[in-house]
């Protein structure tokens, strides 16, 4: 209360547009604390009367709340600023560095994850991880294409294909092509690897020795002291035995059932072999669900946490190009 016996918010005169600053201040902190963090934060934005009492204490909730929440808020704050995002490892904002590619991967980060929080997820196109697409690059490329004409060039080399030829023996050569892009606002991550043999034919245990990298949930290697239905899932070594004996020259599809990654095997002759993987990161609405699915291991998970994506719908989507 004034001296003049009123007790609205001072900051803004009396012909303001703004009833809420006409409340008493407790009747205003009661509203905000029902607010998410991220509403508060962009309220808090607006004046700084709102800015003392939206922002109160948000940090120390934010301590309280699961990684999930916690994660979900910095992010949306991100979403809407042009200079910053959320980091996964240490669930703050980082300011955007433009010369942070999948080409050029820069450590901004310093924060050593432990047991408790979600494993980062890799999809690296070999083991050398010359390209490698996180997501936090899924991240900045939606945002980037929601905002428009911000960072345009820095989107276009997010988002900009790769090529590299890997030599696995004497003749044996692996090459890989990723291809990431928006399609209806989603992020979609395509990568293509073909196994060429000049001499010698290729077989299944070729590909399995090799193991190429498909989505943290599916090996293309036997797992030991694994259920057979599980196995079924999350081991792809019965679908290179249809690719290579039962169905040669048809692609086999598959999808991994943890995360939205549809991929396909293709035995196209003796001597080539092609991996195909689509994988979706998502739009931002969905982002923060899908990499909290995504980033974990298969024993990590109890079944009802699953992916529900319709197999076969990701490929679909970037095969028509969402038409």
């Amino acid at each position: 209360m004034d001296k003049n016996g009123n007790t609205s918010l001072p900051g803004l005169e009396s012909g303001s547009h703004f009833p809420l600053l006409r409340l008493p201040p407790e009747i205003v902190l009661l509203i905000t604390r029902h607010l998410k963090p991220q509403y508060r934060f962009f309220l808090a934005q607006t004046c700084t009367v709102l800015r003392a009492l939206a922002w109160c204490n948000v940090k120390k909730e934010l301590a309280r709340v699961s990684f999930v929440e916690e994660f979900e808020a910095w992010q949306a704050i991100a979403y809407h600023s042009p200079n910053h995002w959320a980091c996964v490892n240490c669930v703050r904002l980082h300011a955007v560095d433009t010369s942070d590619t999948p080409l050029n991967r820069q450590h901004q980060c310093g924060y050593s994850l432990d047991d408790s929080r979600p494993r980062r997820r890799r999809l690296s196109s070999s083991s050398s991880v010359e390209y490698d697409f996180q997501d936090h690059h899924a991240q900045l490329a939606l945002k980037f294409d929601h905002l428009g004409n911000v960072h345009g060039e820095y989107l276009r080399r997010l988002l900009a294909s790769h090529t590299t030829q890997s030599q696995i023996n004497e003749y044996l050569t692996r090459t890989s092509y990723m291809h990431p892009m928006i399609i209806n606002r989603r992020l979609i991550l395509h990568k293509v690897q073909v196994y060429e043999n000049t001499v010698l034919p290729i077989t299944d245990d070729t590909i399995e020795n090799d193991s190429p990298r498909i989505c943290p949930h599916v090996s293309s290697k036997p797992l030991d002291g694994v259920s057979v239905e599980d196995i079924r899932s999350i081991s792809s070594e019965y679908a290179l035995y249809e690719a290579f004996v039962l169905f040669p020259g048809q692609e086999i599809l598959l999808h991994c059932p943890l995360c939205s990654t549809d991929y396909s095997f293709q035995a196209t002759g003796k001597h080539e072999f092609v991996l195909r993987v689509w994988h979706d990161f998502g739009a931002h609405i969905t982002y923060l669900r899908s990499w909290e699915r995504t980033c974990r291991t298969f024993w990590d998970y109890p079944v009802e946490n699953w992916s529900e994506h319709e197999p076969g719908s990701i490929r679909e989507l970037y095969l028509t190009g969402g038409q």
